[in-house]
């Protein structure tokens, strides 16, 4: 017998053949297009709502299975008439863990079978245009057999022509060549001295803002004859220069080692005797508006600090200058240091502790087997500071979750952070039961406990954005070796939070194929991939271009292009025949044309960014 969904998805489709509507220009309603709900949709066998896997528009998602399909009737289309559906993806294979008991938050190792998504138009059953792409995850491959052992995030930065990572290990590529998701990455040096969790001081775009590595340096667990010995709990920031001809860095030589036989380099922020705050896991946001340096850092609780942009070192905001009391971050001033996320009660200096806190009881929300968090990551993206932490256990219940502030409040970017609903997130929610932050990353096939996140951005051929989280997994829970790398692609939904869903776009135009007018437009979201895969789909909507006005406004665009670059032309040469006349005296004419040519391609290179950009608002104009 048909289920009842499938009987309401073929009423649907059968009205809808009926009715046949004309897909005029505009955005096109797609029926349920988050999957709240079991209607509109032919073939929709299973729908998930786990917040595991942060859906992108609402809380559901459509699941997929390889070899399986669902499809939506949209209308007849007209002619000159260009139609783009966009459908979010994602790969859905993870084992939920269990929200209560014993297994609480406890992810599992599971497969990473190979999982595509498809986005197809078809037209009296036959595809008239289809894109795919692979949504499962890989881990990040070193040449020559390495093994990518590279615990604590996937810390990337530039240096001359290469991509640097820095872990307790180098990698590198050639910017130019490689890509740092798809190709091979090459060992460099060992992490010798540079710490754990450490984090290259550069801004969003890789550059280094200072040419050091911050790493942190902690000892605790220290049994009663350790601490006889004149050992203490300690834990420490130091900045760590960097050496050596790129890619073949290096750390300097310790300046001293501590009481536990720790190298100390050029400390930043420490703290003795206790784990409130454990100081390590530095991070490091350069924001360009501000000419600002700001550095994330913290164990159990996240803290954000303002650093030098010449030297790294803590700027106390009521003087402007170095804190005169020391490292020690007890003797800092109020207001030197601000708590923006946690996910545990606070038990150091009463300043800093949340309003409200959870019960000293609690072990961690639904997610999280362990009262925890770490490896926080700070970055600007348009109009808001995002802050992304690493919470749970590290051992079995790691996730990454996001909060945000916008950039133009007064206090920005010292918080207050929220989450999606609006939640403060250094402050406990008793009606979720958590420190609120909002869902990035949880396990994905192969990839457990992501961690220790890191943002950053580059840029394709045509100028556009590409942003990039780099963080790290293990592949098996209990873990039987070194965490590894991975990078993949971030995105921004239309809310402007950050997702790991992919955007599938697919276009199909009448003016190219004028048969089409009239005809019946279908839209196919389907799974391919090997056995057990699982898919997901959310938020697709669908959109017409009178092609016509697009062509219109990037005709404009260039003719004015064209024009611009005839009037740089003839006053370039006009300025290269007056280099000519000048006396030629100390190579006065040599010096007057090698300056004119090197401002003429700087003036080209503009012309073509504004072109770039020009034809980018058509298309936003004209979607």
């Amino acid at each position: 017998m048909c289920p009842a969904s499938h009987r309401r998805a073929l009423l649907l489709a059968l009205a809808l053949l009926l009715a046949a509507p004309s897909l005029s220009a505009g955005a096109v309603a797609v029926a349920n297009p988050s999957f709240e709900t079991d209607d509109a949709w032919f073939g929709l066998a299973s729908r998930g709502a786990s917040e595991l896997f942060a859906a992108v528009d609402g809380t559901a998602y459509a699941r997929v299975d390889a070899g399986a399909g669902l499809t939506q009737t949209l209308g007849r289309m007209e002619a000159d008439r260009q139609y783009t559906v966009v459908a979010w993806t994602r790969s859905l294979n993870a084992h939920i863990p269990e929200a209560t008991g014993e297994r609480k938050g406890v992810q599992r190792t599971h497969p990473n079978p190979r999982a595509t998504a498809t986005v197809a138009l078809r037209v009296g059953g036959a595809a008239v245009a289809s894109a795919s792409t692979v949504v499962s995850v890989n881990a990040t491959v070193v040449a020559d057999g390495g093994a990518n052992e590279h615990d604590d995030g996937g810390n990337v930065f530039f240096l001359g022509p290469y991509r640097m990572h820095v872990g307790n290990s180098l990698l590198y590529q050639r910017r130019r060549s490689a890509d740092p998701i798809g190709d091979p990455w090459f060992q460099g040096n060992e992490n010798e001295y540079w710490g754990m969790a450490v984090g290259p001081v550069s801004d969003l775009d890789g550059r280094l803002i200072v040419r050091a590595i911050g790493g942190g340096h902690t000892r605790t667990d220290l049994s009663e004859e350790q601490l006889a010995g004149g050992m203490r709990i300690s834990s420490r920031i130091e900045l760590n220069r960097i050496k050596g001809k790129v890619p073949d860095l290096f750390a300097p030589e310790p300046t001293a080692w501590d009481m536990n036989d720790q190298p100390i380099f050029d400390t930043v922020l420490s703290h003795l005797d206790d784990e409130a705050p454990w100081v390590f896991d530095p991070h490091y946001c350069y924001d360009s508006a501000q000419d600002r340096l700001w550095m994330t850092w913290g164990g159990h609780s996240i803290f954000l600090t303002e650093v030098n942009t010449q030297t790294g070192k803590v700027i106390d905001p009521n003087t402007g200058t170095e804190p005169s009391t020391g490292t020690e971050f007890n003797t800092h001033a109020a207001g030197v240091h601000t708590k923006i996320l946690t996910n545990q009660p606070w038990r150091g200096r009463p300043a800093y502790a949340s309003d409200p806190e959870a019960p000293e009881d609690w072990e961690g929300d639904a997610f999280s087997t362990q009262a925890y968090m770490e490896g926080a990551a700070l970055f600007r993206h348009r109009d808001h500071f995002f802050a992304c932490g690493t919470y749970g256990s590290m051992g079995d219940s790691y996730t990454i979750r996001c909060c945000r502030q916008a950039a133009d409040h007064p206090a920005a970017p010292r918080g207050p952070y929220t989450d999606k609903r609006g939640a403060r997130c250094d402050r406990f929610d008793a009606a979720t039961d958590r420190y609120p932050a909002s869902m990035l990353l949880g396990p994905d096939g192969d990839h457990l406990v992501p961690g220790h996140p890191h943002v950053w951005r580059e840029y394709d051929a045509d100028g556009a954005a590409l942003l990039y989280l780099g963080y790290d997994f293990r592949d098996r829970i209990p873990s039987v070796r070194e965490d590894a790398m991975a990078v993949r692609r971030l995105f921004f939904d239309d809310t402007g939070w950050p997702t790991i869903w992919m955007p599938l776009a697919v276009t199909v135009d009448t003016a190219q194929d004028p048969t089409l007018v009239g005809r019946q437009l279908v839209l196919e979201l389907s799974a391919g991939g090997g056995k057990k895969s699982t898919v997901g789909f959310d938020h697709v909507s669908v959109s017409t271009t009178v092609l016509s006005k697009l062509k219109e406004c990037v005709d404009k665009a260039r003719n004015k292009n064209t024009t611009q670059k005839a009037n740089l032309k003839k006053s370039h040469n006009k300025k290269m025949k007056a280099c000519k006349k000048l006396p030629d005296v100390g190579n006065d004419i040599t010096k007057c044309e090698k300056a004119q040519k090197k401002q003429n391609k700087t003036q080209l290179q503009n012309l073509a960014k504004k072109l770039k950009k020009s034809l980018r608002q058509c298309r936003r104009k004209f979607p």
